[in-house]
């Protein structure tokens, strides 16, 4: 993965919300998934000097009944 950022071959890569997975897509539109980033504090500096562009998923939240009450509510508030 590495050595496709530094021959420019990665456009665009995507981190999971806690930054251990990342989802990477070529140049040609092939997707490269990595489940286990080492840790490595340069690989940020190494993706945006390269022009990749870098996005992380926001965090879920916790999904329930607080989550329900809230959808049922929010609605009955605007009318």
């Amino acid at each position: 993965f590495l050595k496709l950022v530094g021959a420019d071959r990665i456009e665009k890569v995507t981190f999971s919300p806690d930054g251990t997975q990342l989802l990477g897509v070529d140049v040609d539109g092939v997707r490269c998934k990595i489940e286990a980033l080492p840790n490595d504090p340069d690989l940020l500096t190494s993706l945006t000097s390269h022009k990749v562009d870098v996005t992380v998923l926001p965090a879920q939240e916790s999904s329930g009944l607080s989550d329900l009450a809230g959808s049922l509510i929010f609605p009955a508030v605007l009318f």
